[in-house]
């Protein structure tokens, strides 16, 4: 008996073998049972950290150590935020470039390995990423993009020339596929590569500004390279997308170690960015630039041909990036655990206070993260593994994605987890966040890859879906095989949550995600692929699916994220049950509570979707699953809370890279096991001394207390750092950080480092330094930086004079000094950077001496930035041409009153961006402010400053066009003249700032701030003067002193006080809106900043919601997000005014709810679903909201899409084409104008045959058919036409006294009509004919018209169907064999091994070319013995799908049931062409019986029309019988296909040649009726062992095997069996015509000749 408690208990089982897809039987060499309650599994002690971090490092430990060992000791992977402030963006990317080359030469993976070994190159990567992340990204422009491009689309000569210099970063080079006016949408690209025939070369343009090639790395200062993707252009005609292979710079030259761009390329450099500023991002133009033919990359004759190759690319890139934010994720989580074991803060009243790790909020923060962060290396480790293309390109864009997402989460956390210390660029945290932002639009938009994600879903789901329904399978596959496990459970439990107890298993957590999942996918579905018939009604990639896509790209996330977290949690399990059988039990008990806490934390994100869908139990025992839940969580986190810092260990993070440590609290911090040796144990023993010696002189404290110092020491003060090489032997880099207020090192002996390269102090302190520092030879890197004291926040540093010549320091590059005063140092002329600073402004410490440094103004020069503020630079005025300095990209001089020569700076070096003058005069004779065109080199500036310099004359207006300036500052020029130019609105410009500047006249441009970058405007002390601009007018008074500047100024319309302003906010228009666009509003004095205002709607509904707004044009048009309130009602903007909100009242109203489909309604009434604009939101309210049709109101909605899809009950009828009326809040729609409702019309799907010359009851089975017989017409189409009065009908099928009538040959349609409503062609009547159903199917049995022939009832003997073509016999027992290479099934009888009959799917003929298929796919399909081939080819996909039928059964074939006895086969054929076929498709098929025949075999072939003479063939062919000994081959030949996912189609087989026992068949497919393309064919063939009643012996011997070439079907060689010699006689037919064996071999002959002479 069935009881819900057995039930219960199948599901578990079920559920325990099924549901995550993994095999669960014992295995003596795993562990675990993942099936346990997790709270069965205690903790009793710490993980195994090094089993742990073997997990984690998988097959590469050792190239990771290596790496590890690199990044500890190397000072190139110091992170140049936190140790050297002010660190300018030309050296980062040097730094940069020098780091990933040192990583090159180690040679631990090759270009090749992204192809072969993905796996190791995804580890070499993540290793990188802990470093630098700057550096990863380096490489995975160097190796993955642009040595992917050359790798994957070039050919032999393009490996040869450029993968070694990619391989060692000699050849660097650019990915040119994103561009300024085109990113994810590839197709669009406007670049262009037009082919000249006569010099045969491609000619690369640019043909608009936003086709430049913009973002990319490597271009704006190290690529030689760019693998350009342009439109080829050949004799005029667009060939779409193709690689080129483009140098956009010279060869090195003196001055020019990277080249100076290539004739006609321009190249543009974007700046600074808020991270990577270590990647050289730009923008390449190309002007009719030449490149040899051979620089296409042409391994594909189209790139949009080669989708899987550039899927390649694009997967590891995408994989890469993600790796990238794992890595920075797991830095941060770990950072965050040391600090929160580490900071005490509270405490039980009377107690010490206790680490703030303790508290619960706190491991609620980090505890999930760290659980994520394994859960999502397992998942990366799975992944990069994967097969199949599509599926990893799905699995890839999900988890970059995603994975980005939630490491971008956990890194803020932790960052908000360590207080004020986390905002700190020392703690490392707030960099790696930074850096994060990446992850989210790198390698594609994360809501563009989650569309893919979901795409991919749909498409597969839509493909195994139709495929269900035309039993080509029974059930989901791959990615979605979960579903099968879903309709079991859902099936066992009657579709009962899942309650927070069960949630505590494994399977059940694995369940609901599952659930989630499918729920989303249907939800997207039944959207996007609306129905009629089981027609697609809405086509793909048409205008309709693309608005709907458009309006659900929220789904589209969600399902995204439900695929992730399942195969993520899918992965993590699969890990856990893979572990061995004697791991530790501690280990495995935590990776067992990491992952059930990985997957509570991710349900309860999204609680919401589990309970309202009925997923979860919302309650148990009383109590809420969040509560629940919430603490269960906290119940984890506390659990695995003492152990956090060993597992985060596991990470293996080098402890340099772990900059943050809670020193200043007495704590050590240890960070992982790799480094828990004595760092100094290899140091020699003089640097050991000198390190004790700055722990004397300097009070480093060296951590811990008491113990050696040595490599990588840390000090009490957070930044003090040792540095060493890769070996420990030698100290390479000191950071000092020291709060002393005497410094005294001047005894410390630097010559015992003699590799020493930097040295940075932090001081607030006076320096002496020792003369065995200044002349040491190896420091490139020299850096002094003030800290404040409590005591005098203006005392900066003093360098002394005696100590102030560093010349002697001859390698030293870069010198960073903040905060300095005394005397200027003499620098050697090597150095490169320089940044000095004395203390601010208003101090009374200033230089004694100071004076430019003239002798560093050489090519070399970077950077150099001198601020003396007050204290005036001594020597003549500074007169040098800085146009020498070629590499220069800032130049800043600041000290008031000292002179230049201004028209030293009318030439700027080419890569200059930022030149500061400040305070300086210019030189009497030239401070004539120059016209632009005087200048040179000026286009390339971001900030222009040029404040005090005392110009005069006019200011030429082109300076405010220069095309990338973003900061102009002119202040303090009182005798420039210039008027504000009106079209600063669409400028680049954020600042401008004319304070002081009298000679600026006029009025402040009414349209000043419609330039929504303008965040600064400085025109106080001028003489403006005029109206005040209504949208500065209206400006919220705090903005006067933080962005509008007007002081000083009077105004016709404004008295300068700030809070009494005439600004009278209204609203002018209101424009139209609906749910799918925002709110614009137009007006007067709305403000110029968002900020201060927000919008307020109240429908009648009662419905009220407060919005923000954004500005389209300050001041006077608003966009406000849209609060989807519906109906109509009263509208309220509140604007800030002075100091208090003004209101302006309003009425707004939504636009009519607009029906654009409605989905037909079954005629026994049922659910109808409409789609359209502006429908219901969500749950449908009685009031004043609705769907009527024909004055009947519909019942029981279902929102299935906010505002675009509703469904909804309605009655039965058969009245169609009448209005439907929808009222939505109090709207009504246009029901006139909207789309009609309809009933279904009538719908035939199965007949039987009839005989001929009796009257009888035909009976019609379908649906729609009505119940009354008097509105019900039925007509069968013959010549003449035959009615037949229907005299009986229950909706469902129908009787009508069909006449007595001759015999014609062929199926006839039905033709239904009821209420003017006529049913589509369907060829489903046909008179009885023996020739294809024997006997009449001897009362066994119906003679389906659809089917072809005899389908068998289910009468059994000893079990086994009786069948045959009278269904009359048994089926025998057999033997298959089943190939792995192509789809051959091979048949031998258990009782007689001399016969096997072999059949083969040969080939495919469409659009009149023949496709022979080289390779197929092989898969045994899990759970089931299917065993399936498919081969794809762009758009075309071809499966066969071979299926014993141990047993017998039936299946829905169409209309009618298809039985199969025990012991047969079914050749299932499933073809799909995305854009179809013309008029036809063909498919030849072979079948073979041995042993061979030399003269025709008698095989049986049904035919109802027998030869047609004018062409040779045996057309319509249902069945095939031939007896060998003692075997009948019985052969079922498709009489039925599904066409266009689920139409049916016209089929035919038939006989193209027969030799001996062997046969070559065709089956022709022709489109359904009303459509003239297949897209999409489904059909069968079906194979059975019968006995025979006589024996027949076949005739082998005594042949001339030279009189035919007889094929065999096992020959891989297709052309052979193509050209097979002259058939015999075709054996006998069973057909009405009676034709005479000669004249059909004559005529048999003729043909075939003539067909073997076309093939």
């Amino acid at each position: 008996m069935d009881t819900p408690l057995k039930r219960i208990a199948v599901t578990i089982q079920h559920l325990k073998n099924e549901i995550t897809g993994v095999h669960h039987q014992h295995n003596e060499g795993h562990c675990c049972n993942i099936y346990d309650d997790i709270t069965s599994t205690p903790l009793g002690g710490s993980p195994n950290v090094e089993y742990l971090t073997s997990l984690l490092d998988g097959d590469f430990k050792q190239d990771r150590d290596h790496l590890f060992r690199l990044f500890q000791n190397n000072e190139e992977f110091d992170e140049p935020f936190l140790t050297e402030p002010g660190y300018t963006n030309y050296k980062h990317r040097e730094r940069t470039l020098i780091a990933s080359k040192l990583i090159a030469d180690q040679e631990i993976v090759t270009l090749e390995d992204m192809k072969n070994r993905p796996d190791k190159f995804l580890a070499w990567f993540e290793t990188i990423s802990y470093a630098d992340l700057s550096v990863s990204l380096k490489f995975a422009v160097q190796y993955n993009l642009w040595g992917g491009t050359i790798l994957f689309l070039g050919t032999e000569k393009h490996h040869s020339k450029y993968l070694s210099g990619i391989q060692d970063c000699t050849k660097l080079g650019v990915f040119g596929l994103t561009e300024l006016g085109h990113g994810s949408n590839v197709n669009g690209l406007e670049t262009t590569a037009t082919y000249d025939q006569e010099t045969k070369e491609f000619i690369v343009n640019s043909p608009t500004w936003t086709s430049q090639k913009y973002w990319p790395g490597n271009i704006a200062t190290h690529g030689q390279f760019c693998t350009v993707f342009a439109r080829l252009i050949l004799k005029g005609r667009d060939h779409g997308v193709h690689a080129f292979v483009v140098p956009i710079r010279t060869p090195p030259l003196s001055g020019h170690p990277y080249g100076l761009p290539m004739p006609g390329v321009e190249i543009r450099d974007i700046g600074l960015k808020s991270s990577f500023n270590g990647i050289d991002n730009g923008g390449l133009l190309f002007k009719q630039v030449r490149i040899p033919l051979d620089n296409m990359l042409d391994r594909f004759s189209r790139v949009t041909e080669s989708g899987e190759t550039m899927m390649s690319v694009f997967y590891i890139g995408r994989l890469c990036i993600s790796v990238l934010c794992l890595a920075a994720a797991k830095t941060a989580v770990s950072i965050g655990l040391s600090y929160s074991h580490n900071r005490k803060q509270f405490g039980e009243p009377g107690k010490p206070e206790q680490p703030i790790i303790h508290h619960t909020t706190q491991q609620r923060r980090l505890l999930p993260n760290l659980a994520r962060c394994f859960a999502l290396d397992f998942a990366h480790k799975r992944v990069i593994l994967t097969d199949a293309m599509e599926l990893k390109h799905s699995y890839s864009s999900g988890l970059k994605a995603i994975g980005a997402w939630d490491c971008f989460s956990a890194t803020q956390l932790a960052r908000e987890c360590m207080g004020g210390q986390g905002f700190r660029l020392s703690a490392r945290v707030p960099v790696l966040r930074n850096h994060l932002e990446v992850g989210l639009t790198g390698e594609g938009d994360n809501t563009i890859l989650c569309q893919q994600t979901s795409k991919f879903l749909l498409a597969t789901y839509h493909k195994q879906l139709q495929d269900i329904k035309s039993n080509n399978t029974q059930q989901f596959t791959g990615e979605l095989s979960y579903i099968n496990n879903i309709k079991q459970y859902d099936y066992h439990t009657n579709k009962k949550p899942i309650s927070f107890s069960h949630l505590k298993q494994f399977t059940y957590q694995q369940l609901a995600f599952q659930k989630r999942e499918y729920l989303l996918i249907e939800k997207l579905y039944n959207i996007m692929y609306s129905t009629k018939n089981n027609n697609i009604i809405i086509k793909i990639n048409s205008v309709e699916w693309y608005r709907l896509w458009n309006e659900n790209l929220s789904l589209t996330l969600k399902l995204a994220r439900a695929n992730v977290d399942r195969f993520v949690h899918k992965f993590f399990l699969e890990k856990i049950q893979s572990l061995a059988k004697d791991t530790d039990v501690n280990t495995v008990a935590v990776l067992k509570k990491m992952c059930a806490l990985d997957a509570f934390d991710l349900i309860q994100r999204d609680l919401g979707v589990f309970v309202s869908n009925g997923i979860l139990a919302a309650k148990e025992n009383g109590t809420g699953i969040w509560f629940d839940m919430e603490k269960e969580i906290t119940h984890v986190c506390s659990e695995l809370t003492p152990y956090s810092l060993d597992i985060a260990s596991a990470f293996k993070i080098p402890k340099k890279l772990y900059t943050f440590n809670i020193n200043i609290y007495q704590s050590y911090l240890v960070i992982n096991t790799y480094l828990r040796h004595s760092p100094g144990a290899q140091l020699p023993s003089e640097q050991v001394t000198l390190l004790k010696q700055l722990n004397n002189y300097a009070l480093t404290y060296w951590m811990p207390i008491g113990s050696t110092p040595g490599c990588g020491s840390t000090g009490l003060q957070v930044r003090s750092l040792v540095m060493c090489n890769p070996e420990n032997t030698q100290i390479t880099g000191l950071t000092i950080e020291t709060q002393l207020l005497n410094l005294n090192i001047d005894m410390i002996d630097f010559s015992v480092v003699p590799y020493l390269k930097s040295l940075t102090f932090y001081t607030s302190t006076p320096v002496l330094f020792p003369a065995t520092l200044l002349t040491h030879k190896n420091i490139t890197t020299f850096e002094l930086i003030y800290l404040t004291p409590v005591q005098d926040n203006t005392q900066g540093m003093f360098v002394d004079v005696t100590r102030s010549n560093w010349t002697g320091m001859t390698s030293l590059e870069k010198v960073y000094i903040d905060g300095m005063w005394g005397t200027l140092p003499i620098l050697p002329p090597s150095v490169t950077f320089v940044h000095i600073s004395s203390p601010s402004q208003q101090s009374l410490r200033q230089f004694s001496t100071a004076a430019i440094h003239t002798n560093l103004f050489t090519p070399e020069l970077l950077v150099y930035e001198l601020n003396t503020f007050n204290f005036i630079l001594q020597g003549p005025a500074f007169n040098i041409s800085i146009a020498q300095c070629t590499k220069l990209q800032s130049l800043q001089i600041q000290s008031a009153g000292y002179n230049v020569d201004f028209k030293s700076f009318y030439t700027l070096p080419p890569v200059l961006t930022s030149l500061r003058l400040i305070n300086v005069f210019a030189s009497v004779a030239n401070r004539t402010m120059p016209l632009y065109k005087e200048l040179t080199g000026w286009d390339n500036l971001v900030t222009l400053e040029l404040q005090g310099l005392q110009l005069t004359g006019p200011l030429d207006e082109q300076y405010f066009k220069i095309p990338y300036l973003s900061v102009l500052n002119l202040n303090y020029n009182a005798l420039l003249t210039f008027t504000l130019p009106n079209y600063l609105n669409t400028s680049q410009l954020t600042v401008i700032r004319f304070s002081g500047c009298n000679g600026l006249s006029g009025s402040i441009p009414a349209n000043i701030l419609d330039n929504l970058l303008m965040e600064i405007v400085d025109v106080s002390q001028t003489s403006i003067t005029g109206e005040l601009p209504r949208v500065l007018l209206c400006a919220f008074h705090g903005l006067f002193s933080t962005n509008y500047f007007i002081s000083g100024l009077v105004f016709s319309n404004y008295n300068g006080s700030i809070f009494q302003r005439d600004c009278n906010p209204t609203i002018s228009q209101i424009e139209p809106f609906s749910t799918n666009s925002s709110i614009v509003i137009n007006g007067n004095d709305l403000g110029p900043k968002a900020p201060y205002l927000f919008l307020a709607l109240t429908n009648t509904m009662g419905d009220a919601i407060q919005t923000s707004c954004g500005f389209t044009i300050p001041n006077y048009r608003l966009e406000c997000t849209n609060p989807l309130t519906l109906g109509f009602g009263k509208l309220q903007v509140y604007v800030l005014v002075n100091l208090q909100y003004t209101i302006i009242n309003s009425n707004f109203t939504y636009q009519r709810p607009s029906i654009l489909q409605s989905t037909p309604c079954p005629t026994l009434g049922g659910r109808i679903t409409l789609y359209g604009y502006d429908l219901m939101a969500n749950a449908v309210r009685k009031k004043d909201t609705g769907i009527s049709i024909y004055g009947r109101p519909c019942t029981n909605y279902q929102v299935l899409a906010s505002y675009r899809a509703v469904s909804c009950e309605y009655a039965a009828g058969i009245t169609s084409n009448v209005p439907i009326s929808i009222q939505v809040s109090g709207l009504y729609n246009n029901a006139s104008n909207d789309a009609y409702f309809r009933y279904l019309p009538p719908n035939v799907v199965s007949s039987f045959a009839t005989k001929p010359n009796e009257a009888t009851q035909l009976t019609i089975t379908g649906s729609d058919f009505w119940n009354d017989v008097s509105l019900i017409s039925v007509v069968i189409e013959d010549t003449p036409p035959i009615p037949c009065p229907v005299t009986y009908s229950n909706h469902s099928y129908f009787v009508c006294d069909f006449p007595a009538s001759p015999y014609t040959t062929g199926r006839k349609n039905i033709k239904v009509t009821v209420n003017g409503q006529t049913s589509a062609p369907n060829k489903l009547f046909e008179f009885l004919d023996e020739t294809v159903c024997p006997k009449y199917c001897n009362n066994n049995g119906i003679c389906d018209v659809a089917i072809g022939f005899c389908v068998c009832n289910s009468i059994t003997n000893n079990n086994n169907t009786l069948f045959g073509p009278s269904c009359e016999q048994e089926s025998y027992d057999n033997n298959a064999v089943f190939s792995t290479l192509e789809p051959i099934l091979e048949i031998t009888p258990s009782f007689n091994e001399k016969t096997v009959l072999t059949a083969k799917l040969i080939s495919v003929v469409e659009n009149g070319a023949e496709i022979i298929i080289p390779s197929w796919r092989y898969t045994l399909l899990a759970n089931s013995s299917t065993h399936q081939y498919e081969w794809t080819s762009g758009a075309k996909i071809v499966t066969v799908s071979i299926i014993p039928n141990q047993d017998g059964g039936s299946a829905l074939f169409g209309g009618s049931y298809l039985t199969f006895p025990s012991n047969s086969y079914t050749y299932a054929i499933n073809y799909t062409l995305e854009g179809g076929s013309d008029d036809s498709v063909q498919f030849k098929f072979a079948i073979d019986m041995t042993p061979d025949e030399c003269t025709t075999a008698p095989i049986t072939l049904a035919s109802p029309v027998g030869l047609n003479e004018s062409t040779g063939v045996i057309g319509d062919l249902r069945w095939s019988l031939l007896t060998v000994y003692d075997v009948e081959w019985f052969t079922r030949h498709p009489g039925i296909a599904h066409v266009n996912n689920g139409g049916s189609g016209n089929v035919e087989t038939s006989l193209l040649k027969q030799d001996g026992s062997s046969q070559l068949l065709i089956v022709y497919v022709k489109p359904p009726a009303g459509e003239t393309k297949i897209r999409n064919v489904f059909f069968q063939y079906d194979f059975a062992v019968l006995k025979a009643s006589s024996s027949r012996s076949p005739k082998t011997g005594g042949c001339d095997d030279t009189s035919f070439a007889k094929w065999k079907i096992a020959v891989s060689v297709i052309g052979a069996v193509i050209g097979a010699a002259l058939l015999g006689v075709a054996g006998y037919f069973l057909v009405k015509q009676q034709l005479k064996i000669n004249k059909t071999k004559s005529a048999l002959d003729k043909r075939l000749r003539e067909l073997n002479s076309n093939l």
